[in-house]
């Protein structure tokens, strides 16, 4: 394994951890700060994928997950399940980050696109952590976020 390798991985399970506590806790800006920073790892290893062989596909992986991140961006603004258009937006990017999660998984498991396959497996993770909020949004009308 190369250094880069290893620090991606380090930073991968870190901020997965990160976003995985704050869903447990149902910590707001805990989890959006794991996923956000999540969301910069392949912004940052297809920026240097695209520098060395200049294929546009790394481009297009690089708008999604910087989409991401913008969405997933924490800020102060708060909100509760009384606010239903704010719920339902949230549960709209929450669906996003598990689709784009988990198309980048497929595509790194099923293609060989120069990336180790431990980064398919952390996306599909980062997409499992984004569902359990989704799912307990969904199924359990006690369910909030704490601030």
């Amino acid at each position: 394994m190369d250094l880069q390798t290893i620090a991606f991985t380090t930073f991968s399970v870190l901020f997965i951890a990160i976003a995985a506590a704050g869903a447990l806790k149902q910590q707001r800006k805990l989890f959006l700060t794991g996923i956000f920073l999540w969301s910069l790892i392949p912004v940052i290893g297809e920026g240097a994928k695209y520098s060395q062989d200049h294929d546009l596909s790394h481009l297009l992986v690089m708008a999604l997950f910087f989409a991401l991140a913008i969405l997933t961006a924490p800020s102060k603004l708060s909100y509760n399940s009384e606010n239903l258009a704010a719920t339902h937006l949230a549960k709209k990017i929450g669906a996003a980050v598990i689709f784009v999660n988990l198309f980048q998984a497929f595509n790194i498991l099923a293609n060989d696109v120069g990336v180790p396959d431990l980064f398919g497996y952390f996306h599909i993770v980062a997409a499992v952590v984004v569902m359990y909020p989704v799912y307990m949004s969904l199924t359990n009308s006690n369910s909030g976020w704490k601030s």
